[in-house]
């Protein structure tokens, strides 16, 4: 006979609002024939806290339509997940490339696909 020890049971983590900044893309610059950067400002930037080198965010898109993304400062990602499909902003994380708070500033690389 093998015994097997039952696996503890999976604790779910309380779901925390996401830190909410509302920004726009105040310049955009080529800086390889596949990569654009894009400076991100303005808004709530000055609000913004660097967690140092390596710093990933998730930027939140509006869809086509929407002058801003369909999300409230208390978005949890339960409630985004939600979200029906045509309501739901795309979303993606990219890493910080640098953040100038002097300017309330952040730079995100993006590479050009096709």
């Amino acid at each position: 006979m093998v015994g097997q020890r039952e696996a503890p049971p999976k604790s779910r983590r309380a779901s925390v609002p996401l830190k909410t900044f509302f920004a726009r893309v105040v310049r955009t610059a080529q800086i390889s024939p596949l990569m654009r950067r894009i400076t991100i400002g303005e808004g709530d930037m000055a609000e913004f806290v660097s967690a140092g080198p390596d710093q990933f965010i998730t930027l939140i898109f509006p869809r086509p339509g929407q002058e801003r993304p369909a999300i409230t400062r208390d978005l949890h990602w339960e409630a985004f997940r939600a979200m029906p499909d045509d309501i739901r902003p795309h979303a993606r994380n990219y890493t910080v490339r640098r953040h100038r708070p002097e300017r309330a500033e952040v730079d995100v690389d993006f590479v050009i696909h096709g």
